[in-house]
């Protein structure tokens, strides 16, 4: 169950997201693949628990380890959207100051 979840993940970050140029009929296309997509998940996990292949908190616990683990490897690799990201992706070793409560802190990204 968490390999198909997992495989939800980069196809919906990288096909099936809405863009600012994308048309009528594009988004609709999209969202409607999104649909099918995350209802093929739970279709396959309604199937493993009719199957007696696994019990039902085994399916939960596998299709969210498995989105978990897919969305946090296509956050990692999203490309930068402001500046501090762009700093950060280009290994900047320079230490930075950042608002805490009660002050400052000086960190370092690495």
């Amino acid at each position: 169950m968490a390999i198909a979840a997992s495989a939800v993940a980069p196809l919906d970050r990288r096909y099936l997201r809405i863009g600012p140029n994308d048309g009528r009929g594009r988004k609709f296309l999209k969202i409607t693949g999104r649909s099918l997509l995350y209802a093929a998940l739970a279709l396959t996990a309604a199937q493993r628990v009719d199957a007696n292949k696994h019990w039902a908190p085994d399916v939960f616990l596998g299709a969210a380890a498995g989105l978990t683990a897919g969305y946090s490897i296509c956050s990692a690799h999203a490309p930068p959207e402001n500046d501090a990201q762009r700093d950060h992706a280009a290994g900047s070793l320079r230490p930075t100051l950042v608002p805490v409560a009660g002050g400052l802190a000086l960190s370092w990204s690495f």
